[in-house]
């Protein structure tokens, strides 16, 4: 059984405001779903025919600590070579930064957008990999967010930090034999169930999070985890997420180690 793993971060005692070097946060949220028709997974699967949830581009922007820092995660496949470095160039534009401080990651949902521009070109006539003027569209969005973000940054005073263990969720594509050697391959659907009850193998297995707080209130949490996000059905072309999974949480959920710490420009 599947399990979902909640974590929690605990304050554990009253958080002062700082007076000196004032770091602040804004965050930002932008709409990032494509349009019906659009190609999914860079053409290998269904394009789009709906729309269960939307795709979503989150992000901070972290000010006063020299440069601007911008953390962004799509809801998108992939964001591959030039339109990854494009997406970091204009989000450093609207942020008032630097490319080599934003950082740009995709979730790698099947059932989402390959933005690879230059493979794209390379294929036409084949295959359409992205609709390439409906993203300039989503990019142009997430940096006017970016931008707009910046009028309602908050005092960023500390920082909280925790991890726990999830179980029974991700697994090693690999599966080991008694010599060394690869006896079988997991993939995103498994039908071979003593492929599937084989031990899980060397992963990473830590669900950590960071949150960041304006005295006693929460402004942001970012969680990152190593697992390979599909959708319920294979080749889906509605767009979903996993966040609807009706899997039940576990009865006690493990309590996650946290520590809490003063933010500070220095």
């Amino acid at each position: 059984m599947k399990h979902i793993i909640f974590l929690t971060i605990l304050l554990l005692a009253p958080l002062p405001l700082f007076a000196q070097d004032t770091i602040k946060l804004a965050t930002f949220r932008s709409d990032v779903t494509p349009p019906p028709g659009a190609p999914l997974c860079g053409g290998l699967v269904k394009a789009v025919e709906g729309v269960s949830e939307p795709r979503l581009a989150l992000g901070v922007v972290i000010l006063g600590a020299d440069k601007p820092i911008v953390l962004c995660a799509v809801d998108w496949c992939e964001i591959r070579g030039a339109d990854h470095v494009r997406w970091c160039a204009e989000l450093a534009r609207a942020a008032g930064t630097t490319p080599d401080h934003v950082a740009v990651q995709s979730l790698h949902q099947h059932n989402a957008p390959i933005a690879d521009s230059v493979a794209h070109e390379l294929m036409a006539g084949q295959v359409r990999v992205i609709d390439v003027a409906w993203a300039e569209r989503a990019l142009s969005g997430v940096a006017t967010s970016v931008e707009a973000s910046l009028k309602s940054a908050e005092p960023l005073t500390h920082i909280a930090h925790g991890e726990a263990k999830v179980e029974q969720v991700a697994s090693n594509r690999r599966i080991m034999g008694g010599e060394g050697k690869v006896i079988g391959v997991r993939t995103s659907a498994t039908r071979d169930a003593k492929l599937r009850e084989a031990p899980e193998g060397t992963i990473d297995p830590m669900l950590k999070s960071v949150t960041f707080w304006n005295g006693g209130r929460k402004l942001a949490s970012l969680h990152y985890y190593a697992t390979h996000p599909t959708c319920p059905a294979k080749h889906s072309s509605s767009i979903s997420s996993l966040r609807n999974s009706r899997t039940p949480p576990p009865s006690s959920p493990p309590r996650a180690t946290a520590t809490v710490a003063p933010a500070t420009s220095r």
